[in-house]
């Protein structure tokens, strides 16, 4: 009889080993598959959201060529604040160097662009080219590669 329990015991005990085993390995597989799923998500989302403001900024070299400066300024007005949406998350993925830069160049263009007349547009879409390259630096610097990951 006793046999017989010590069997049954060592069967119950080879079960729990099991499956504490894969127990303990579940979470670090999570977390090896959660993390690069994350940095694939950021990389989209940081490309997505640049891509838009990107537009947003073609549309206002746009509007600038046209000598529309009011239409220009309030299109310029309505990106900006689209960024600052988004400023404190890209604050915390992003390098800081780049994010500042880039909120550097929307503050000249909305200077530029609320004082502009015929004199200084070369110098407003100067600006928007130089915000638009950064906005497109920002978006390379998060993409999921391997270029970023070495």
């Amino acid at each position: 009889m006793k046999d017989k329990n010590n069997k049954n015991n060592n069967k119950i005990k080879s079960r729990r080993g099991t499956s504490g085993f894969w127990r303990e390995i579940a979470a670090p597989i999570f977390i090896l598959i959660l993390i690069p799923a994350l940095c694939v998500w950021n990389g989209r989302k940081i490309a997505h959201d640049t891509q838009r403001w990107i537009d947003q900024i073609q549309t206002v070299e746009n509007l600038s060529r046209q000598n529309n400066f009011n239409a220009a300024f309030l299109t310029l007005s309505n990106s900006y604040q689209d960024w600052l949406k988004a400023r404190t998350y890209l604050h915390i993925v992003c390098r800081h160097d780049a994010v500042d830069n880039a909120e550097e160049l929307y503050n000249r263009c909305l200077y530029l662009a609320e004082n502009n007349n015929n004199n200084n547009i070369n110098a407003f879409l100067s600006e928007l080219s130089g915000l638009r390259g950064q906005l497109k630096e920002l978006s390379q610097t998060e993409k999921f590669s391997i270029e970023n990951i070495l």
